[in-house]
């Protein structure tokens, strides 16, 4: 989506309210994008890694990228979107990692 914009232009009395509803409207736009983009990738780095994660979902996190559980599946910000393709690829080849290592240890990094 590099050069996409959406601008929102709200009028009246009610301008928190409709804010706060087109807010919420563009949340759920985002995951939607999100969940396509993420899951063409996650498709593409699992099968060329050799691991397949037990779900893969778009999230709303306030602090990470990404996040791996210890059942192997994988979520990540739908905020990622937003970001260059190369790091959305980093992410997704680093939270598929995690399916070998749980953790950052230096097994991790090898």
């Amino acid at each position: 989506m590099p050069g996409a914009r959406i601008v929102v232009e709200i009028r009246g009395s009610e301008l928190e309210s409709q804010a706060r509803e087109v807010s919420q409207h563009l949340a759920e736009l985002y995951v939607t994008l999100a969940s396509g983009i993420v899951d063409d990738r996650v498709d593409h780095w699992a099968t060329s890694m050799g691991l397949r994660p037990s779900a893969v979902s778009v999230r709303t996190y306030r602090s990470s990228w990404g996040y791996c559980r210890r059942d192997r599946s994988i979520s990540f910000n739908w905020r990622l979107i937003q970001a260059p393709p190369e790091v959305i690829e980093y992410v997704v080849v680093h939270e598929l990692a995690h399916l070998r290592h749980m953790n950052h240890g230096r097994e991790f990094w090898n």
